[in-house]
């Protein structure tokens, strides 16, 4: 099977596939899967991975839990705005730099955690899919947990 077809079984409900694009990723506001064309076409255990890790974010955002709502909070332009409001604040109130740097990144060692959670349990939900319908091989275990502690890196950016 492709990435493409897997992603098809996999998605809720209400939510669409794009493959077909040049990166991999769930668009929440819109619900959509995004899939590369080389893993929308693609039929290695990478690419089958990619996929069902990514329909995992599609499976966690209708489920609508409390952590992702706190993932989209923090991800969002309305929390950047807050943060940057108060640090404005803070220098304007006479803070000292040091207290503005520790407050700043208590906010983004908070960030960094919710990733983390998000995205193993993205990978849980994609590992639990392969298995019930029959699509786990080899190495996709250690290949769904190795994506689950990468991604946190895309926070820090």
């Amino acid at each position: 099977m492709t990435g493409h077809q897997i992603a098809q079984q996999m998605a809720p409900q209400g939510v669409r596939i794009d493959a077909g694009g040049f990166r991999d990723f769930y668009e929440p506001e819109i619900r959509t899967v995004h899939l590369s064309r080389v893993t929308g076409d693609g039929k290695s255990l990478d690419d089958i991975v990619t996929a069902s890790h990514e329909c995992g974010h599609a499976v966690i955002d209708v489920l609508d839990g409390p952590m992702w709502r706190l993932w989209k909070f923090l991800a969002g332009a309305t929390f950047n705005c807050l943060i940057f409001g108060i640090v404005a604040l803070a220098v304007l109130a006479g803070w000292h730099p040091w207290e503005v740097a520790i407050a700043g990144s208590l906010v983004l060692v908070s960030r960094v955690f919710v990733v983390l959670a998000i995205e193993r349990e993205v990978s849980r939900i994609a590992l639990a899919w392969l298995d019930l319908n029959g699509h786990l091989q080899p190495g996709m275990r250690e290949r769904l947990s190795e994506m689950s502690r990468t991604y946190w890196l895309s926070t820090l950016r």
